[in-house]
């Protein structure tokens, strides 16, 4: 049936019925074509039927009451007689017992403009069952109010304002059984019919108090013959209820829905392990045409933790109108340790969601933003001890969003260099022991200021000796030497 607020569900039990704001089917249904053109059918929803001849029926704003909206009728550029446009609701419990029907109104509205004949406004149809049984399909027809009929003289009905009508036992109904037509008798009011206290013409099914009320249907057309624009109005605060116990009763008010959006403010691009953002901001606006009864508005993230979130006007709020925006203010904690641990690669999802009781536009209900993450992790190496002018690729394990940039916080090794794009270190490898190079990275502009630290350790190896012991290297050794002493002497003869 649609969602409601400023009340309960209009679907209730033993003869209550709450006032309930309904803003569901969203729309219009207009058909130019001659093929009746109708919403699916659904129980305890209300639905736009029977449209043909540039008909159409929804809920607009084009006539408000008792709020923003209520339900347009118009025959549109029709000039004959075929245009027509229904709104109807079939509850699944009925409406039970004609002849313990109780409430029974409308309001409907008819704009000056319209140019069919002047005693003609939207219609009231009760849905019954003659037999009270729903398995037999040959006596269903509409109880149908008409003002004509039960004013002398048919005058013409008010135009451009809202005229209520009370349906009572004195009001004069007509039948219309379907697949048998229209009963010419116009005198019978609903107290005769309740009663059955009357001889059908032939041809007709009787109807009783133990009739069945399965539904009702309000609508212009069938006959309505005018220059364009042939009919425009309206109809609103359909009530219904019953004394049967067990079943519907209705209290609708039509009106356009809010349309909830979220939005999240400016966020950073990227995130450092544990890095703490305060003063982060999202928001949530009606952009109408509806006030937006118990709107929400959040926040979450996939990773990390939100704290701190702050509204105004703090929420709850009962009713946000049309253009009024709810604003937060949250902090937020990325995950993971900040230098030099290995935080798993991730990114970062916020998203702000919103909505409320009457938002029946769902699309713009979630707004969505990510970061990368900027993550430097320690490493180290291991280089042969007095390597000069080694290397290392300190990115190498590193999560670097493209972009971004290094820098030499503090080194103990020497002639060290860091290249600010790519990440590589130059150092000389100690003659032994460790030294170390500590660097920053730090995400591209405009988010530099987001950085993480890591260190990178060299140790130096020993560099091994030449072997020359055993009885095979003091031999190589003696003959070295031999042979030095003969160089020498020959030098000496030179």
């Amino acid at each position: 049936m649609g969602k409601a607020w400023l009340g309960l569900l209009a679907l209730c039990t033993y003869g209550i019925a709450f006032s309930a704001v309904v803003t569901t089917p969203v729309g219009v249904l207009n058909n130019p074509g001659a093929t009746l053109a109708s919403d699916p059918f659904a129980p305890d929803t209300w639905m736009r039927r029977n449209v043909r001849f540039d008909g159409s029926v929804g809920i607009t704003g084009n006539y408000p009451r008792s709020g923003n909206g209520s339900v347009w009728l118009s025959l549109g550029a029709n000039t004959g007689a075929g245009g027509k446009a229904d709104w109807e609701y079939v509850p699944s419990l009925t409406f039970g017992l004609l002849g313990q029907l109780g409430t029974v109104s409308y309001e409907w509205y008819r704009d000056g403009a319209s140019t069919v004949p002047a005693h003609l406004h939207p219609v009231l149809r009760l849905m019954v069952d003659a037999d009270g049984n729903l398995g037999t399909t040959t006596d269903v027809g509409y109880l149908i109010f008409e003002r004509c009929y039960n004013l002398s003289g048919c005058p013409a009905v008010p135009v451009n304002t809202w005229t209520t009508e009370n349906i009572t036992g004195t009001t004069i109904l007509w039948w219309f059984q379907i697949g048998v037509g229209v009963e010419p008798v116009f005198t019978r009011t609903l107290a005769t019919y309740q009663a059955g206290a009357y001889t059908p013409t032939p041809g007709f099914a009787q109807l009783s108090g133990s009739s069945l009320v399965f539904g009702i249907s309000l609508g212009v057309g069938s006959g309505w013959a005018g220059s364009p624009p042939s009919f425009l109005g309206a109809v609103d605060n359909v009530r219904v209820s019953s004394a049967t116990p067990g079943v519907a009763a209705i209290d609708h008010n039509f009106e356009l829905a809010a349309d909830m959006a979220a939005s999240l403010g400016l966020l950073p691009g990227f995130v450092s392990p544990g890095q703490l953002l305060t003063g982060l901001g999202f928001s949530c606006t009606n952009q109408g045409p509806g006030a937006a009864p118990n709107p929400t508005c959040a926040i979450a993230a996939n990773v990390g933790t939100i704290s701190n979130v702050s509204c105004t006007p703090a929420l709850p709020v009962p009713l946000l109108p049309v253009g009024a925006t709810i604003s937060c203010t949250f902090d937020y904690q990325a995950p993971g340790t900040p230098g030099g641990s290995d935080t798993p690669a991730v990114v970062v999802q916020w998203t702000a969601t919103t909505g409320s009781m009457d938002d029946e536009q769902p699309g713009n209900n979630a707004s969505v933003a990510s970061a990368a993450l900027v993550d430097a992790v320690d490493d180290s190496v291991s280089l042969p001890a007095w390597t000069m002018g080694a290397s290392f690729a300190l990115g190498a394990n590193d999560d670097v969003p493209g972009g971004s940039s290094f820098s030499l916080l503090s080194t103990s090794c020497g002639g060290v260099t860091v290249n600010a794009l790519s990440g590589v270190a130059t150092f000389n490898v100690p003659g032994s022991g460790t030294c170390t190079v500590q660097y920053r990275l730090c995400a591209p502009p405009p988010w530099a200021s987001t950085c993480d630290t890591a260190v990178l350790t060299v140790t130096a190896q020993a560099v091994e000796a030449i072997p020359v012991t055993g009885s095979v290297g003091l031999g190589v050794l003696a003959l070295l030497l031999a042979g030095g002493g003969l160089l020498a002497l020959r030098n000496l003869r030179w």
